[in-house]
């Protein structure tokens, strides 16, 4: 039965807590609010961070039946007190969790009842310790703007079950390969009384039959079912995505079902060692992105919206997206396993967190592998999104600063030592079958120094956005696996941007209401100097576009040795924002679209680039190399490079087999800078079985 639609709704306060769950309370003069939905959609309730909610429903059961009705909740965000008729029946914590309470007795009293819930959202904003899991929705990003995401997002329902209900269940694909595969089911069972139970898993033909004896209560249980010659379930780039519906049932007597349960799951293997990652024994250089929310209110993302968003990861030409410190919608992991891309999901856990918070951060993680770990897309968990905050760099006289920052960041903390650690071991406990990290955005730190996927920043937040092969070649830990990078620009349409008031924008406004990172863009992008709002808003997506660009021709370059793969930050906008999004709110795409898209093609030729100026007489030696991500070589290829200044040119030819998956060095440029000035150009391409072209630009200043 679905307890969806119109509810009564109030802000809570004192006097209204103590008696609004109680049957023949009245809520005239109450709103209406959708459910599923927010609150924020309605501006009776714009302050609000704690709200009522009321709902009415006819349903009586039997006297005499043996069967057990159940209020299940698919998402409260962020915290629920629930009452049944005045009755309290638990809390909850978790927007992502799925509640169910038992309500038989209830329903068998009477046949009216009031479903009362008082739901409270109180994110912490930019600055403060976590004391929730909101993820991104807690502030502190520039992928959600701000506003409270509080509601019962998710549907609600009444269902009803015989005496033993299949309240979870997790499968894991333990062992997949052409011969054979191996699924690990762990169902908890909620039993009224002690009795014994058949469960009976089929899957790809396979039935699998087992008796277990229930007590009172919880109960836990395991088994596992091994599939003989399975079809294998591979990323877009290497093959198929079958799906397999896996059932359960649990009858108390033969033919006689208590209760069922159904998920979808694909068989294959994944692992990860030292950032690469294998699928099927197959490696693969990962190319992602970070993904803000599909929708800046979670219950508003349709499986249509979901779809599209993850479209353009492929029409980028990405293999894997990670939905950046939150958890998104069932929609978008079922649309991921079908479309072939890789998940790397985060517990939504961003910022510094309260000490508090390791006991329902523990729960959560358990709870996420028990709803998520079937989806084959799915290839490791995360702890924690920058557990220490992004630094920016500093001034010359603030570097003492920095470098007792740095040394304090070796010190172990609460929060990367115990609170992380122990979520890892979550993971690790309740799933063998996947890799598990505690955070990301953390430096190598003692006693273990351990590597992190770094968050880079070079060439926004600190450095220069050419810094990046010196900088891998020094610290070649921090590009093992390369999980944010970036630049922010300037979106075509928002309506906080007034033109004519250009250039004495309200900055602050800005910074507050859409995002905007003000010293990076005075010291990359600087209003200074461009006449009008069009012009820089055209350099700021130039900018973003070269820096994504060429970062990640340079990572892919440094494929294995040492780096794995990276997450581009981030995809795309929803709301109008000042971010470094690669699609805007409107989802016109920006340039470092473009970019991305043909920086991440199968096959790329890059080569050492010029520096931004030259001196005639200079002399250079620059390599150029392609990378092949293609299961096969490239025989018979030819790499033609060319420079051409005002008055002249040079010309190289190389030619060869390139290495499948992999990247080969193709030849060494040698040129002496002539007497000259104005623009210098260097163009490679490459011929023969596939094609590619790359160009770069330098000024020659005598």
């Amino acid at each position: 039965m679905d307890l969806s639609g119109t509810w009564s709704a109030a802000p809570a306060d004192e006097e209204l807590r103590r008696s609004f769950h109680l049957p023949g309370f009245n809520p005239e003069g109450w709103e209406s609010l959708r459910v599923p939905g927010h609150w924020s959609e309605s501006t009776a309730f714009d302050d609000a961070t704690s709200v009522l909610y009321r709902t009415v429903f006819d349903h009586e059961l039997p006297p005499d039946s043996d069967g057990r009705s159940w209020i299940e909740l698919d998402g409260i965000f962020y915290q629920g007190d629930v009452y049944l008729d005045g009755e309290y029946l638990s809390d909850t914590e978790g927007y992502f969790i799925h509640h169910a309470f038992d309500v038989t007795d209830a329903l068998r009293s009477q046949k009216e009842h009031q479903l009362a819930i008082e739901v409270n959202c109180s994110p912490n904003g930019r600055n403060g310790k976590r004391r929730s899991l909101l993820g991104v929705f807690e502030g502190g990003t520039d992928m959600v703007p701000t506003g409270n995401p509080g509601g019962i997002w998710a549907p609600v329902r009444l269902r009803h079950t015989g005496p033993v209900r299949i309240h979870g269940v997790r499968a894991i694909c333990l062992v997949a390969n052409p011969t054979r595969a191996v699924v690990g089911v762990r169902a908890m069972l909620v039993s009224a009384s002690a009795r014994n139970v058949e469960l009976i898993t089929e899957i790809a033909g396979v039935e699998h039959r087992s008796e277990h004896s229930l007590a009172d209560g919880v109960n836990e249980v395991e088994w596992r079912v091994e599939i003989p010659n399975p079809e294998l379930w591979w990323p877009h780039h290497l093959g198929d995505q079958p799906l397999y519906e896996l059932s359960l049932r649990a009858e108390t007597s033969p033919g006689v079902v208590s209760d069922q349960h159904g998920l979808r799951v694909g068989l294959r293997s994944v692992s990860t060692r030292k950032w690469q990652t294998f699928v099927n024994g197959e490696r693969l250089f990962l190319k992602g992105a970070n993904l803000a929310p599909t929708a800046a209110l979670l219950g508003q993302a349709s499986a249509a919206d979901e779809a599209a968003h993850l479209q353009h990861a492929l029409d980028a030409g990405l293999n894997a997206v990670r939905p950046y410190a939150h958890v998104a919608t069932d929609a978008f992991y079922d649309r991921a396993d079908e479309m072939g891309l890789l998940v790397w999901q985060d517990l939504p856990l961003h910022g510094d967190a309260s000490n508090g918070l390791r006991g329902q951060a523990v729960r959560q993680a358990r709870a996420m592998v028990v709803q998520l770990g079937h989806h084959p897309s799915i290839y490791t968990w995360n702890a924690h999104v920058s557990p220490s905050p992004e630094w920016m760099e500093p001034r010359p006289r603030q570097r003492r600063r920095l470098a007792a920052k740095l040394a304090a960041h070796q010190l172990p903390t609460w929060t990367k030592s115990v609170l992380d650690r122990s979520v890892k071991r979550v993971f690790e406990s309740n799933d063998g079958s996947r890799n598990a990290s505690a955070f990301t955005g953390v430096l190598p730190h003692l006693p273990t120094l351990e590597s992190a996927a770094s968050h880079l920043w070079l060439g926004w937040r600190r450095g220069s956005e050419r810094d990046l092969p010196d900088y891998a070649a020094r610290w070649p830990s921090q590009v093992g696996f390369v999980a944010e990078f970036g630049a922010q620009s300037i979106p075509e349409s928002l309506p906080i941007l007034d033109e004519t008031a250009w250039p004495h924008l309200d900055w602050e406004a800005l910074a507050d209401s859409v995002g905007y990172e003000r010293a990076s863009f005075e010291r990359y992008v600087p209003p200074d100097g461009h006449h009008n709002l069009a012009s820089w808003r055209e350099a700021s997506q130039l900018y973003q576009a070269g820096l994504v660009r060429r970062q990640i021709e340079t990572l892919r370059r440094l494929k294995y040795k040492p780096t794995g793969g990276f997450f581009v930050h981030y995809l795309a906008d929803n709301a109008p924002a000042i971010g470094a999004s690669l699609i805007d709110a409107t989802g016109k795409p920006k340039p470092a679209f473009d970019a991305v898209r043909d920086a991440c093609a199968p096959v790329i030729v890059v080569a050492d680039r010029l520096p931004a100026r030259l001196a005639p007489g200079d002399p250079f030696a620059l390599d150029i190399h392609v990378v092949n991500d293609h299961a096969h070589e490239l025989t018979d290829a030819v790499v033609d490079a060319e420079i051409r200044w005002a008055g002249g040119k040079h010309r190289w030819r190389f030619g060869g087999t390139i290495q499948k998956d992999g990247v080969t060095r193709v030849g060494t440029l040698s040129w002496v800078v002539p007497e000259t000035s104005g623009l210098a150009t260097l163009t490679v391409r490459l011929s023969g079985p596939s094609s590619a072209v790359n160009r770069y630009d330098a000024t020659i200043r005598r």
